[in-house]
């Protein structure tokens, strides 16, 4: 079946933020992250592959939509390129619909409803479980929002909060650099008064990666947050350039920094929350073992 008008038109509009914002639709680019995408419950509207496009990863892909039941209409390259937005498509895109986020739950040790209505057991976690958010501030770069969004799947967040001024989520390269894994955790959208309230409310302690800040090391090796004070954390990054707003830096708990040698002012942004989520522990205690062949 050829692609329609309809659709040719909704694949342009939505090549800008405003455009997608209205369709409420998310381009899903490449067969790792569609893939991941319908692992974790992605509603697709149609997909497009070239007729050139092969391998066992985009086999997977299509058959997984046929099992979705999504249209998968075949495009020549040049018109799988005009839609794209990679420099080197990978022979399939999907347009899905943006799920709804909402924060994340609270862990109240009787498994009581959070805000959201849910029970910290209904979210697949044990109710003593520390809540963990990632907190996106006045990032900019799409490849640095979804490379974090990835590593705080990885890392075992619970949720992740986008404050205004940061890049769209939903921009098709940050969605290709979360390899799909937004879907898993999607982004929730608020003011900074509204993510520090929320985070009162939960009892969670409000870390700021900051440039002047104390060495997570020492700061762990602390002790941290004692656990009596606090049901979990949140952890602010910044801006690539200009680090996180005054205000964030003004009412944060902690500042934690990442010890560099001399001679070396930073590290992109994406490392550095790799390096402090890491260090906060939830990587390792979320992590299975991996077996090894005897």
């Amino acid at each position: 079946m050829a692609l329609s008008r309809g659709r040719e038109r909704l694949l342009r509009r939505i090549s800008t933020r405003k455009g997608r914002e209205a369709e409420g639709v998310v381009l899903v680019e490449g067969p790792r992250a569609m893939r991941a995408a319908l692992e974790h419950g992605a509603s697709f509207s149609f997909a497009l592959r070239t007729r050139r496009a092969g391998g066992s990863d985009l086999g997977e892909v299509v058959r997984m939509l046929d099992v979705a039941g999504v249209e998968l209409l075949t495009v020549g390259s040049d018109a799988f390129r005009e839609f794209g937005e990679t420099e080197t498509p990978q022979g399939i895109l999907g347009v899905a619909r943006e799920p709804e986020s909402a924060l994340p739950l609270g862990s109240d040790s009787g498994g009581q409803a959070s805000e959201t209505g849910a029970t910290a057991e209904q979210d697949g976690r044990e109710p003593s479980t520390e809540v963990r958010v990632v907190i996106l501030d006045g990032i900019q770069d799409p490849g640095n929002a979804g490379t974090l969004v990835r590593t705080s799947v990885a890392m075992g967040a619970h949720g992740i909060l986008v404050l205004s001024g940061t890049v769209d989520p939903w921009n098709a390269k940050a969605v290709r650099a979360s390899a799909g894994l937004i879907f898993r955790l999607p982004p929730f959208r608020l003011s900074w008064d509204e993510a520090r309230s929320w985070a009162a409310r939960m009892k969670l302690a409000l870390l700021v990666a900051h440039q002047e800040g104390r060495d997570v090391r020492d700061w762990q090796r602390a002790g941290g947050t004692p656990a009596h004070r606090r049901s979990g954390w949140a952890l602010v990054l910044g801006n690539e350039g200009s680090g996180p707003r005054p205000e964030v830096v003004r009412d944060a708990e902690t500042l934690l920094a990442v010890p560099l040698p001399s001679g070396v002012e930073s590290l992109n942004v994406a490392t550095a929350g790799a390096i402090l989520l890491w260090s906060l522990g939830p990587g390792r205690e979320a992590a299975s073992p991996r077996r090894r062949d005897p």
